[in-house]
């Protein structure tokens, strides 16, 4: 049975606060985790599970997210974007409450379970866009997707900002924080948003194999089957270099959490924060999307190797800065090329295989960590950045395809 709702604005800025929260809550996690093992708070007396469960802490959330993100699209069709958002935060109140517990007790199993719900119920970006665009008409459309970037960007910058602040005077202080912004949020859409959408009705929601068909959708579609391999190899080095280089200031330079916390804010959030609003509009007046990725995608894979070579520490923060302009300027245009690969009306469908094989790449990413027991982190890193050179090189052999 259907329902109409009336679409108004109203509720615009609560689901920015769902997607700022969302993001925020995966800026913070990185540094955090690296600093909770670089201290032994987990499995002090067992030394030699740690690569493993820290390959796994950094793989359960992509996993989860592999499955969450189709599952609670189909969930905000059936029941709504309201309710789908409430049912977000308050799975990223539970996973970080559960997280922050851990770091307190010491619980490795606490943590794992963090990490697969935060990522299960950690898709508060998809929704939140769909509940803005929902809301938009065609005038006032571009300015709520500038407020979807904002919301997004800043979050980027501030998460591991807090974890700056906090970490120092206790390790399970910023997951404490994140998880009070969660219920503040929930509360807030509650009270002050209204359904953007009419209600579908009944049926079948929670469909698990959903998830993997999606993925599988990627390989019976030429174009979109060769993208997705060059994006396998992207993401997957993309998340290599991104934890590696946390894992490489702790373990080489023994930076604090905080420590850790600053150089994501810094290097990080401020290289993607820079590129968003002021590097790639300029970029894209001027360059295909085509030559931005393969360009970005070589710089980026460069970068890396560069990272953990020998020289000077303020050096080594501008090429983390520099990496990050690079690699928001690849994912935005490898997205771009994913849109141009198919018609209008499967706009949707294109989105939504990147996504799954994006969250597929991470899981891949995570449990490289796993190879810290049998390689340094240095030679990972150069690993991390040889995937990204092949993505890039890969790009440019199969270019003149997608002209």
């Amino acid at each position: 049975m259907k329902r109409n709702h009336r679409i108004t604005n109203k509720g615009i800025l609560p689901a920015m606060a769902a997607i700022f929260v969302d993001v925020l809550s995966y800026g913070l996690i990185t540094p955090l985790l690296v600093a909770a093992f670089a201290e032994n708070i987990f499995l002090a007396d067992n030394p030699a599970l740690q690569p493993l469960m820290l390959a796994l802490a950094f793989a359960l959330f992509p996993l989860g997210m592999f499955f969450g993100a189709v599952i609670l699209g189909d969930l905000s069709d059936r029941w709504g974007r309201r309710k789908t958002l409430m049912l977000c935060m308050a799975g990223l109140t539970l996973a970080f409450s559960a997280m922050a517990l851990s770091v307190a007790l010491g619980s490795i199993s606490l943590l794992l379970i963090g990490r697969l719900v935060s990522g299960l119920l950690g898709g508060s970006v998809a929704i939140g866009q769909a509940a803005i665009i929902d809301r938009s008409t065609p005038e006032d459309r571009p300015v709520n997707l500038s407020r979807i970037t904002i919301a997004n960007t800043s979050a980027h910058f501030l998460g591991p900002g807090i974890g700056a602040l906090l970490a120092d005077s206790g390790l399970y202080l910023p997951f404490i924080c994140i998880s009070l912004i969660a219920i503040a949020t929930l509360i807030w859409i509650a009270f002050a948003m209204d359904e953007s959408r009419r209600i579908v009705g009944k049926g079948d929601i929670i469909n698990w194999q959903r998830p993997i068909q999606v993925f599988l959708d990627a390989f019976r579609h030429p174009l979109i089957r060769q993208l997705s391999l060059i994006y396998i190899l992207f993401h997957a080095g993309n998340s290599m270099s991104y934890q590696f280089f946390y894992i490489f200031l702790g373990e080489k330079f023994d930076y604090s959490p905080s420590d850790l916390s600053l150089f994501s804010t810094i290097a990080m959030g401020g290289g993607g924060l820079i590129t968003t609003f002021l590097i790639l509009p300029w970029l894209q007046k001027r360059f295909t999307p085509m030559n931005l990725s393969i360009y970005a995608l070589l710089s980026a894979g460069l970068l890396s190797m560069v990272f953990q070579s020998d020289i000077l520490m303020a050096l080594r923060w501008l090429t983390g800065f520099v990496w990050a302009i690079a690699l928001v300027t690849a994912y935005v245009s490898t997205l771009a090329l994913f849109s141009n690969c198919v018609e209008e009306e499967r706009q949707g469908w294109a989105m939504g295989v990147a996504s799954s094989v994006f969250a597929f790449s991470f899981v891949i990413g995570g449990l490289s960590a796993a190879l810290l027991a049998m390689t340094s982190v240095e030679i990972l890193i150069c690993i991390a950045g040889l995937l990204l050179i092949l993505a890039g090189a890969l790009l440019y052999a199969i270019r003149k395809n997608f002209d």
